[in-house]
């Protein structure tokens, strides 16, 4: 299902145009609505069907530029003829509204690979002697398809037809002798035909009837138009073909403008990134690109051998809803009154994230939010000015020619006194015997310099960013940066994000388990031969 539809079942199946519609202004509401719905099919063109880039590409656009303008509300009284897709009619009403090429049979997917929403595959595969041999999912696929896309014709009708107050014109070519049984995709108007007038299939060019539809009296009228009766149902002016007018004398000896050829730039494959963009981008830009740029989910990893050492411990908290958890409670932490959380509230959230809940691990987690909340750096975040959390940024980049948005949300973001800047980044990794300043440097500088760039960029003369281990909140590892170093990191991030705006997206030549494991290139497409990716150390 495309993002324009999903928008459009989420209106319509909620009630949503209905209730906009009876607000104050809400033909102008509505216009709105087919705006975001205009917005989702444009961004579905160039990115892919990706709901939550979706999202966060309409929250990018309050971030960087002025409040979004309102769709234009064209008057209903403007005494015009208007073309429109179904699509923008929606939410609008007119007096005659005609509906044209209902003679167009819908069109079958024929392609030789059908993926079904449940992850059924149905494949056409080529046979020795020639010809075609189609899987036992294909053909089931396929009429599931049809059924979908049958129900989808018939709404967009529905909506289509619904615009008219008084009178409603349909028009389409359709074969009145050869009455067909019903099927899948046939031309709307054989379905319209069955539906308002099946009993004047054989009564001349011209029929009136009235009927009882949905409790109300229609008066339906039919014209067919046949060879033999053009003469009487089309207007000898409208037979004869339109003159056009001569063209101005001399209008020949002009000649053509000279104008240059305007080159085409390459389009880039991603046009917004984030810190976790970049970092995937460096580990594997193969990977990157199937799922950034195609749009490919990860696959199931394998299931490492036996004491091989790749597997985890079966009760171990896994590091995803680890982190998860501790972040979710950090985000209600009050640092002027910190205040533990209760072990019910914990073991919630590890519940509603999909996993057992373990004394041990709702121990672990309150331990590790009430060291942060004790330690100096949350005291220091308690007296600044201004505090904010979950604090989401975003800001462009000038490459070749063209800008590469980056954005991304800081977990603290505090205005100091001084008017400094001060950017905190929990991380809930296990560290062992690892050093957390050693650990940032290798993992997280990337980070630190598109955290840094952010909060110059928005106009702070200094910023300070902090990585806060929660084993050890004690022993924060921290970077400054001026005003003046703002050039430097731009420099340096554009030399990151090069390959990404030129294209390049070469496999990792480090593959292995960890990186390789889940991705969806990792079977048929990737280089690497499955020893290697699936190998346990990088090589």
């Amino acid at each position: 299902m495309s993002l324009e539809t999903l928008i459009d079942r989420a209106v319509t199946g909620s009630g949503y145009d209905r209730a906009i519609l009876a607000m104050p202004a809400g033909e102008r509401r509505m216009a709105n609505v087919r705006k975001l719905m205009r917005m989702a099919r444009e961004f579905e063109a160039d990115e892919g069907r990706d709901l939550r880039g979706f999202i966060d590409f309409v929250a990018e656009r309050d971030l960087i530029a002025e409040r979004e303008g309102q769709a234009p509300l064209e008057a209903e009284a403007l005494d015009a003829v208007r073309l429109m897709t179904v699509h923008r009619a929606k939410g609008l009403e007119f007096p005659v509204v005609c509906v044209a090429d209902l003679g167009k049979a819908g069109r079958e997917d024929d392609s030789a690979l059908r993926i079904s929403d449940d992850g059924r595959v149905g494949i056409r595969l080529a046979s020795i002697g020639g010809g075609a041999i189609d899987s036992s999912q294909l053909a089931g696929i396929r009429e599931q398809e049809k059924l979908e896309d049958e129900e989808e014709e018939k709404r967009i009708f529905y909506v289509a037809a619904t615009r008219a107050q008084e009178h409603l014109v349909l028009s389409g070519a359709t074969d009145l002798e050869k009455l067909p049984a019903e099927g899948l995709l046939e031309e709307p108007m054989r379905w319209i035909w069955r539906g308002l007038a099946l009993e004047l299939a054989g009564s001349g060019s011209r029929h009136e009837a009235c009927g009882l539809y949905a409790g109300r009296d229609v008066r339906v009228r039919c014209e067919v138009l046949r060879p033999e009766a053009v003469d009487e149902l089309l207007p000898a002016v409208d037979r004869q073909p339109v003159t056009p007018e001569p063209d101005p004398p001399g209008l020949d000896a002009l000649g053509a403008p000279a104008l240059a050829a305007v080159p085409v730039p390459d389009a880039m494959a991603v046009s917004r990134l984030s810190y976790s963009s970049l970092e995937r981008y460096r580990r594997c830009g193969y990977r990157f690109y199937l799922e950034r740029a195609l749009g490919l989910p990860p696959t199931d990893a394998p299931v490492p051998a036996p004491g091989s050492g790749g597997e985890q411990p079966a009760d171990e908290l896994p590091g995803l809803v680890r982190g998860s958890v501790v972040h979710l409670l950090l985000e209600r932490l009050d640092f002027n009154q910190p205040g533990s959380p209760e072990p019910s509230e914990v073991a919630d959230l590890i519940e509603s994230a999909g996993h057992p809940v373990r004394d041990a691990d709702v121990v672990e987690l309150i331990g590790m939010f009430d060291a942060f909340a004790g330690s100096a750096l949350s005291r220091r975040i308690a007296a600044a000015e201004r505090v904010r959390t979950e604090l989401p940024f975003a800001y462009t980049l000038e490459t070749g020619g063209r800008s590469l948005l980056v954005n991304g949300v800081v977990d603290v973001h505090a205005t100091e006194p001084d008017g400094g800047g001060l950017i905190v980044d929990y991380k809930s990794n296990r560290l062992g015997e690892s050093d957390p300043a050693t650990l940032t440097e290798g993992s997280y500088s990337t980070q630190r310099l598109v955290y840094a760039l952010a909060a110059l960029r928005s106009g702070a003369r200094s910023v300070e960013v902090a990585y806060v281990f929660l084993e050890r909140p004690e022993e924060p590892v921290t970077a400054s940066f001026e005003a003046s170093d703002a050039p430097r990191l731009e420099r340096r991030l554009l030399e990151l994000a090069e390959g990404v705006a030129a294209g390049r997206f070469e496999p990792t030549e480090t593959p292995h388990r960890r990186l390789c494991g889940d991705c969806p290139g990792r079977p048929a497409l990737c280089s690497w031969p499955p020893e290697r990716t699936l190998a346990e150390a990088p090589g």
